[in-house]
This record gives structure tokens, C-alpha cells and sequence, in this order.
């Protein structure tokens, strides 16, 4: 395996930080301007949503939806 240098290292960090940022933007954009069924891109097929007894979502399409209804 190759090793990677600490300039590659260091690039990574930073390309990964500004894939953060952009979905991040592109979240909160569906939220507030309300195209959410646009917002399923954002989310793996595999997300989950455990925030206390009374909502446990799994999946990205029923993430959406809960979100829809509020």
C-alpha cells in the first residue's frame, strides 16, 4: 500500500473539510427554501434518526418525510 505524504495528508483534510461545507449548504438550502424532496441527496440510503423514544427513523426516504410534516 502506498503511504501517503503529509502534503497529501494535509490536502485530503482540507478537500474533505470543504465536502463538509458544500453539503452542509446544500442541506440547509432544501430546509429553508422547501424543495425537500430534493433534501433525500444529502443523506445515504442507510441514514438513521434516533432522537429520543418517540422518533427513530431509518432510512433516508422516511427521514424525509418526517421532515416534510413539520
Amino acid at each position: 500500500m502506498v503511504e501517503l505524504t503529509d502534503w497529501e495528508r494535509r490536502i485530503r483534510v482540507l478537500e474533505d473539510i470543504k465536502a463538509i461545507k458544500r453539503l452542509k449548504s446544500r442541506y440547509w438550502n432544501y430546509v429553508n427554501r422547501k424543495p425537500l424532496d430534493e433534501l433525500t441527496n444529502c443523506f445515504t440510503e442507510d441514514v438513521m434518526l434516533d432522537v429520543s423514544s418517540s422518533i427513530k427513523l431509518k432510512g433516508r426516504n422516511e427521514f424525509v418525510e418526517h421532515v416534510k410534516k413539520d
